[in-house]
């Protein structure tokens, strides 16, 4: 951090160091401005690429535009900041404090989500980055119904209608305008007596881990008219109302079988890994917390 700080106001070579990167092996290096930043360009490229696509898929202009907040490591570069610049048209502003404004904001989101916590309460609106659609096959043809469009408030619950033969499979992929090269995400088998042509609602929501989720499937039927008589004399002839509603006739069941991500086995491994480095944290601390009191008894009680 303190090599990246000076980069930011010289463009001479600078010695980077680092202890004991690897079993006892010290990095000791000297680096200049440019090779750095070359050494980064497809980082950079991919910031640019960012902020472009963002201004993209907004309505508002670079006129009404206030100020550009930055904060984090990287904000320190030279390049990211004149990337902003060249992009938001302005200078960007920096009067957060770049080392700590995410961590304590994910420190108080997590706070937040958790039950253990009790926080002040504040809102977060998070955005939906990349598209999602339902794909299933009806009558032969494969049918297609977005979920969640790009920009859409991801803690909106979302309800799609869709007629289909049952059992149906429903799977949910990535927009064709999404850039990654395997687009499936689940897939949803849900079990029924055959029918035919069968209107179904699906219920959709992100959870706060970003991952999308069906909750429930229902199927519809149309309302029964209800039969009613006027209040006028001269209308004493019963009158239907009209039915064009539709109500949830029954709730069906469905398996889920995760199509990508990281399989099983390697979540486990991960998951295993990670309260192994809880379980060393927590004797660490332990450990500091017993040498500083050891320290402290030592100094009140003074040598002998």
């Amino acid at each position: 951090v303190s090599t990246q700080s000076t980069w930011a106001a010289n463009s001479n070579k600078l010695p980077f160091q680092l202890d004991s990167l690897v079993d006892d092996i010290d990095v000791n290096v000297s680096i200049d401005r440019a090779t750095f930043e070359e050494l980064i360009k497809t980082q950079l490229d991919e910031i640019r690429k960012t902020f472009v696509n963002l201004m993209n898929s907004t309505t508002v202009k670079k006129e009404q535009l206030h100020s550009v907040e930055i904060a984090g490591g990287s904000t320190r570069i030279p390049a990211v900041k004149q990337i902003i610049q060249e992009v938001f048209g302005m200078t960007p502003s920096s009067s957060l404090n770049a080392d700590e404004g995410v961590s304590k904001g994910c420190g108080l989101q997590a706070a937040e989500h958790s039950e253990k916590f009790r926080t002040k309460k504040f809102e977060i609106q998070e955005v939906v980055t990349n598209g999602i659609e339902a794909v299933y096959v009806h009558e032969g043809n494969q049918e297609k119904v977005l979920i969640y469009d790009e920009g859409d408030n991801a803690s909106d619950e979302r309800m799609i209608n869709l007629r289909t033969d049952l059992p149906v499979s429903i799977a949910l992929q990535y927009s064709e305008n999404v850039n990654v090269e395997n687009k499936f995400i689940t897939l949803y088998q849900i079990e029924s007596e055959n029918a035919r042509n069968a209107d179904l609602e699906l219920v959709f929501r992100m959870t706060h881990n970003g991952m999308i989720k069906m909750e429930k499937v229902q199927v519809m039927t149309k309302e029964v008219p209800k039969r009613r008589k006027t209040t006028e004399p001269a209308q004493e002839m019963e009158q239907r109302e009209p039915a064009n509603n539709t109500v949830a006739c029954c709730e069906l069941k469905f398996n889920e079988t995760s199509l990508g991500g990281m399989v099983q086995e390697m979540l486990n491994h991960f998951s295993n890994y990670e309260v192994q480095m809880i379980r060393e944290d927590i004797n660490e601390i332990s450990r500091q917390e017993a040498k500083i009191c050891s320290k402290n008894s030592f100094t009140s009680t003074g040598p002998l």
